[in-house]
């Protein structure tokens, strides 16, 4: 993806903020029933020194056969 360097943030501390405070993301896969897009809640969370990206996406979700096809 393409930054605008005008716009690019790269301090972890503030993109952490960022994450915090809008923790709405959207997943995007492309598999065998073609792309698709939901939204899922993401946490940044800390392990073992390493900073991390988490999501939840739930059993019943329709993309986790696309994940598995991939």
């Amino acid at each position: 993806m393409y930054r605008v360097p005008a716009f690019a943030e790269d301090d972890p501390e503030v993109l952490g903020r960022i994450i915090a405070a809008h923790p709405l993301g959207m997943l995007i896969t492309a598999g065998p029933g073609g792309i698709m897009a939901g939204p899922l809640p993401f946490f940044l969370v800390e392990d073992g020194g390493r900073r991390l990206l988490r999501a939840h996406l739930a059993r019943a979700n329709p993309q986790i056969a696309e994940l598995a096809a991939a």
